[in-house]
């Protein structure tokens, strides 16, 4: 998803320091957030302060826990759904002032691609990362439940303890992860990715420079994002 950002900028079709306002009019707002002192910038390194979707506890009874995962694994939620999930709570800090990993700004970011382009975020990975590097086990899904063969299963106790049954979780509709987290690869996808993109063969120095550039993680010591 930032490789793409990065790719549209250097085609100068977007800067990084455009607002999130300025491509998404309304979106980011409500609580004290403000799209308008957001930078595109500030998405990718999770400086941006906007509250992580995920955090919140409705959504986290409702997709993470035994009852909730069990009826609603096969429901469709829209990136304009998550984000006003995030909407409804106060921004973690002011955009610029602090380091917070939050998914809802990748899923902003997504958004953002499918302004520039017209096309949804994941049509552009396919168009100018996964084919382009014959990425055969690199997939995005969109709402489609179940994962490629060959491929292990996935099993959680859908609780808060780690005692209690277990349950095989492989299928769900990874849409609640849109473009902060759908994707599917493998190691060797994965190593023909970042081979790439660190030899610089899918951005341009200077946006390859800024995919490099990190920012302190306060809580971690010596510790860069």
């Amino acid at each position: 998803v930032a490789t793409v950002l990065l790719q549209l900028e250097a085609e100068g079709r977007l800067s990084l320091d455009d607002t999130v306002e300025k491509w998404l009019p309304g979106v980011v707002h409500g609580n004290g957030h403000d799209g308008s002192r957001i930078t595109l910038r500030q998405l990718l390194n999770h400086t941006s302060g906007i509250f992580n979707y995920t955090a919140d506890e409705t959504f986290g009874r409702t997709y993470f826990l035994k009852d909730g995962f069990l009826e609603h694994r096969y429901d469709t939620q829209s990136p304009e759904q998550l984000v006003a999930t995030a909407m409804a709570h106060r921004p973690d800090f002011a955009p610029g002032t602090s380091w917070n990993y939050s998914n809802t700004n990748y899923v902003v970011a997504g958004m953002v691609i499918q302004k520039a382009t017209g096309r949804s975020y994941g049509e552009e990975i396919r168009h100018r990362i996964i084919a382009p590097l014959h990425l055969t086990a690199t997939s995005v899904p969109g709402t489609r439940v179940t994962v490629p063969k060959p491929s292990s299963r996935a099993y959680s106790k859908l609780a808060r303890t780690a005692t209690g049954p277990t349950y095989d979780v492989t299928e769900l509709n990874p849409s609640l992860a849109s473009s902060a987290g759908e994707m599917i690869s493998d190691s060797a996808d994965l190593g023909r990715f970042y081979s790439a993109l660190l030899k610089g063969r899918l951005l341009p120095p200077e946006q390859l420079k800024e995919m490099k550039a990190t920012v302190a993680v306060e809580e971690i010591p010596n510790a860069g994002y």
